[in-house]
């Protein structure tokens, strides 16, 4: 199943500050809805109904995530030294999703998904 282009190739460079509402998002739970979805991202798997509601629910999460901090960098008109996310254009859902799930694993379940996300996409696609 083709995943939906997410919206970052315009979104420039984005950054870790600021409050996101899926700052209130568990990382158990995100894992839990979303780490079964790796079969499917990966292409080893047909969707299913499950998979079909959390496939959006979860790239949502991530696209809100990284949408908020855009915000931020906007309203501020400066981007911070520490964190800086430069994705390559033409980035998928499914590319960041496979990345975050697996970063997540490695994690400590108290951090905010946020953080979490940002700093591993900071790591794996840094602005030069």
């Amino acid at each position: 199943m083709p995943c939906a282009r997410l919206f970052l190739a315009t979104c420039g460079v984005l950054t870790c500050s600021g409050a996101s509402f899926a700052d209130d998002i568990d990382v158990g739970d995100f894992l839990s809805r979303c780490s079964a979805l790796k079969p499917v991202l990966t292409g080893e798997k047909d969707t299913d109904l499950a998979d079909q509601t959390n496939l959006p629910w979860c790239t949502s999460q991530l696209s809100d995530i990284l949408e908020d901090y855009r915000i931020v960098v906007l309203q501020r008109n400066q981007v911070p030294k520490t964190v800086r996310i430069c994705l390559p254009e033409g980035t998928t859902d499914a590319e960041l999703l496979l990345i975050v799930l697996d970063e997540l694993q490695t994690q400590d379940r108290s951090a905010s998904l946020a953080n979490i996300i940002t700093s591993t996409l900071s790591a794996w696609w840094p602005c030069k």
